[in-house]
């Protein structure tokens, strides 16, 4: 009681509630996800920046007061991290039942409290990210990712080793079954296979791409993905001019089209330019 009465006294903590909830609302509004080892952003070009919600903990454990503040506000608490193992449970708690989206990093922590969570919090996630994910982390995470995930509209994998052998072991199984309502995908840096079409998917980022067959394949998957409006190529060397028209023609929707460290030409520009009039996307 005598630490509440001095904790009200200060300038800051007397501030009204609405006062509070501002600051606390530009603050979470502030934050935007990058790796605490590589600094690699989770921004793409769709999305608003994730909001990281870690950056409320400590405020939460300051005093009473703060925390009824923070943990009454469950839509501050939607964006999780699995970089604090600690908090992990107070954070997917504090989120009630509403959708969230979670990023796993590589980090060297133990993966056991994220997996205990995982199954009560996979039915509503609109988000799941794995950033710069190892491949001997991955074969942890796999089991998780063949779990069913109804609301799931953005998934994010993002791997660290080029190494394609060892990666043929511990590729991403996608699958309609267990992404129903995917939207947004981002393939960087790992292996993956799809094994239904994903009619819900309409933006896909393929990164530092190496597998066997690589038109082939992204033709596939393509063709599995009607309602696709944005594809973005990058570091996908091995693409020719005449295949990335090919993939260009595949999309009957697309009206957004990156590519970079690729052999796109003039010739590729000018089919998207040619096919988005075409369908009237453009």
């Amino acid at each position: 009681m005598l630490r509440s009465a001095a904790n009200i006294r200060r300038p800051f903590l007397s501030l009204p509630v609405e006062m509070l909830t501002e600051v606390f609302n530009e603050l979470l509004a502030s934050t935007q996800y990058e790796d605490s080892h590589s600094g690699w952003s989770l921004a793409r070009f769709w999305d608003p920046p994730f909001r990281d919600s870690a950056i409320l903990f400590p405020a939460s454990q300051t005093c009473r007061r703060l925390r009824n503040i923070l943990v009454s506000r469950p839509e501050w608490w939607q964006h999780i991290t699995t970089s604090n193992a600690a908090a992990l449970s107070s954070l997917v708690s504090r989120s009630g039942q509403l959708p969230v989206d979670v990023v796993v990093e590589d980090s060297p922590g133990d993966t056991s409290t994220l997996r205990a969570l995982y199954a009560s919090i996979s039915p509503r996630m609109r988000g799941l990210h794995f950033c710069q994910v190892g491949y001997l982390r991955m074969k942890s995470f796999k089991p998780l990712l063949e779990l069913v995930h109804p609301e799931l509209e953005a998934l994010t994998c993002c791997g660290t080793n080029p190494d394609d052998v060892v990666w043929q072991r511990r590729r991403v199984v996608l699958s309609q079954d267990h992404f129903p309502r995917l939207r947004q995908l981002v393939m960087e840096g790992v292996m993956f296979r799809v094994l239904s079409p994903l009619p819900s998917l309409t933006h896909l980022v393929l990164s530092h791409i190496t597998l066997p067959g690589l038109h082939t394949r992204i033709a596939l998957l393509l063709a599995s993905c009607p309602n696709l409006e944005s594809l973005v190529l990058s570091f996908a060397t091995n693409l020719t001019p005449d295949a990335l028209v090919a993939l260009v023609r595949a999309c009957p929707r697309l009206k957004t089209l990156e590519v970079d460290n690729t052999q796109a030409s003039d010739a590729v520009a000018r089919e998207f330019v040619r096919q988005a009039r075409a369908r009237g996307t453009l």
